[in-house]
């Protein structure tokens, strides 16, 4: 089934031209290949062609390791996106690399846009200061971080997050990166506010008692 397509390029080396591409055919063997041809005109004196040079390189384990690498990335997104948490990792400039639906859709914005701004782009300065000093934190100790802060987002909600800040390594275990997990925690703050002020109306009721 790949035949035709080979042929085809043949037509246009033999025309003159350099091809390059990629195909993936059954062979003779009947062993599935992905294959890298490239294709080099030869030119006789005159500039007209006798034939080609080719080169044919076996790339299966690469288009394998591709693939399975596309099939992690879609797991590792679909697992994210998925989560109640907001989650982001930024580079050591503080640039977001990866966002997830709830993080964006909380700053009113798709994930894609995020991508390579900063908290600076979205936060009052003086929020933007407080979460990059904690990221330099970070990225200096090499240790977690965890705080209770409280959040305006640009639709106005007003929410309160547990955030857990963690460094992200690279292949060489170099720091590359701060990783946040915020969790909602407005509804247990709020019950626990209501929890004190009833405590505090019950206790009043008894003092004054008779």
């Amino acid at each position: 089934k790949t035949y035709p397509k080979f042929r085809q390029r043949i037509r246009e080396t033999l025309a003159g031209n350099e091809v390059a591409f990629e195909a993936t055919g059954t062979y003779p063997d009947g062993i599935t290949r992905d294959v890298h041809t490239t294709n080099v005109p030869d030119f006789r004196p005159d500039g007209s062609v006798r034939g080609f040079f080719g080169m044919v390189q076996d790339i299966t384990k690469r288009k394998q390791a591709e693939s399975q690498l596309r099939e992690s990335e879609q797991m590792l997104r679909s697992f994210i996106n998925n989560s109640p948490t907001i989650i982001s990792v930024k580079d050591r400039e503080g640039r977001y690399m990866v966002v997830n639906d709830l993080f964006a859709e909380l700053l009113g914005e798709a994930p894609e846009p995020l991508i390579g701004q900063s908290s600076f782009d979205y936060q009052p300065a003086a929020n933007s200061d407080a979460i990059r000093a904690q990221d330099r934190h970070v990225l200096s100790s090499g240790e977690p971080t965890a705080e209770t802060r409280d959040a305006v987002f640009p639709s106005g909600q007003h929410r309160t997050y547990n955030i857990t800040k963690f460094p992200i390594r690279g292949a060489d275990d170099e720091i590359v990166g701060v990783g946040s997990i915020g969790v909602d925690t407005t509804q247990l703050m709020q019950a626990e506010d209501a929890l004190r002020e009833s405590e505090a109306r019950l206790a009043s009721i008894t003092d004054n008692l008779p």
